[in-house]
């Protein structure tokens, strides 16, 4: 990430795999935030060749092939489903770093969710989005993950914490 720009955004694509790459993008960003970046064709050859891709959903990473993944390069984490707080996991986590999981579409015209890297900053008591879907222009920073997601009607899923090597 270049000051607060991930590496990496998606851009705003409806539809085809494009649609469904946060997975290994929310990846990447938090490996290029630990300092540790891993070339993309890389990574989704990884999850090619691991059964963790769901082609059935145009490409999406599955959330477990994730955190695998995430242990392989070193990183110890640990996934809550459904929590009460995103806010309160991130910024209790031991680097106050993670990948949030949510929905952020469940209408009459499907369901929709989203992978988000994500890290505290305790000076500014701010948190910082990366490639979040309210903001696909900069880096989204908030005093509330929470907040913001039930002002948008978003439901939170789980959260990836993770420890830094």
């Amino acid at each position: 990430m270049t000051g607060n720009a991930a590496q990496i955004k998606m851009g705003n694509p409806t539809q085809g795999p494009a649609s469904n790459s946060c997975g290994w993008v929310a990846i990447h960003n938090a490996l290029t935030h630990f300092g540790q970046p891993v070339p993309v064709a890389v990574m989704v050859q990884h999850f090619e060749k691991s059964g963790g891709l769901m082609t059935a959903l145009n490409s999406a990473v599955n959330p477990l092939a994730m955190a695998d993944y995430l242990k392989s390069k070193g990183y110890k984490n640990e996934t809550k489903w459904f929590p009460d707080s995103m806010d309160d996991l991130i910024r209790n986590s031991a680097s106050q770093a993670g990948i949030l999981i949510y929905i952020n579409q469940l209408d009459k015209d499907g369901i929709n969710s989203h992978y988000v890297f994500t890290h505290y900053d305790a000076d500014s008591e701010k948190f910082t989005l990366y490639n979040s879907n309210w903001n696909y222009i900069n880096a989204h920073s908030t005093s509330s993950i929470d907040y913001d997601m039930k002002n948008r009607g978003f439901v939170r899923m789980g959260v990836i914490t993770l420890d830094e090597k």
